[in-house]
């Protein structure tokens, strides 16, 4: 893959947000799409046993890592700030998605893996395919993760990307709709995985102001599967320093921001 483009979104910095000013373990999206590409691969026998050959494995492991491209052009806009958008606003940012394809071709290629890259974005827009649809459950999948490990690290601004402000939205909720919102993925869904549902917890039962993540404590089992198996997945293949290494701190601004505003 090109080293532009690896460049481009190593230096797209995830959950920038007033709400999330600070995020102790600050990820991009070079590291998040490869993180999903692991998730799928994870469920790659789940896949094939309930999809057989009509899942493309190879179109959707492409996906996993190119799913977020676009926003090297319109900037990562967290799923907290999408679910307020009108839908005059979705619509607007769905137009910039779809401009930021052949941008994106002329930057980097017209393939990638083999594949049509300009389809692949749409495919990743659009979410009409089951490959498309799965990439986006290990996307939303990977979120949640994202925010739990901060807030088990005691940064409480992490609770609203997980339930919303009133705990009625959030990276729950949308994987928990997700077998209403896509019928086809139910079969899967069902299936006895740590991936799959995430059960609904008080995940402000989770937060500890004292204790920041440790080579130690990330090898211990937290009793919350879907995390704990999100854990063992990034040691596996990313080691741990993305996990352990503090990369941002808390300021008097930070501190002050209102999440229930």
């Amino acid at each position: 893959m090109n080293d532009d483009r690896e460049n481009a979104l190593r230096n797209l910095k995830r959950w920038i947000s007033p709400y999330t000013p600070i995020m102790y373990y600050r990820t991009n999206d070079w590291i998040h799409e490869h993180r999903v590409f692991r998730h799928l691969l994870a469920i790659e026998d789940h896949i094939r046993e309930v999809f057989g050959s009509s899942f493309d494995i190879h179109f959707a492991k492409t996906l996993a890592l190119v799913h977020d491209d676009a926003e090297i052009i319109t900037d990562d806009i967290q799923l907290y700030i999408k679910e307020n958008m009108t839908p005059a606003e979705k619509e607007e940012l769905a137009e910039k998605e779809r401009k930021a394809i052949p941008i994106l071709v002329q930057r980097y290629g017209a393939t990638i893996n083999g594949l049509d890259y300009a389809e692949l974005l749409l495919a990743a827009q659009k979410k009409e395919s089951l490959e498309a649809q799965v990439v986006s459950y290990c996307d939303k999948f990977d979120g949640l993760c994202e925010a739990i490990h901060e807030i088990r690290a005691g940064n409480r601004k992490f609770l609203v990307p997980i339930e919303g402000k009133k705990k009625d939205k959030g990276y729950i909720k949308r994987i928990a709709d997700f077998e209403g919102k896509y019928p086809r993925l139910q079969g899967l869904l069902s299936r006895e995985h740590p991936i799959f549902l995430p059960p609904r917890v008080n995940f402000e039962t989770m937060l500890d102001q004292e204790k920041l993540h440790t080579e130690k404590s990330i090898s211990q089992v937290t009793g919350y599967a879907p995390y704990d198996f999100w854990i063992r997945t990034i040691l596996s293949y990313e080691g741990n320093e993305n996990l352990v290494t503090q990369r941002e701190f808390e300021t008097e601004d930070s501190e002050n921001v209102n999440l229930y505003v």
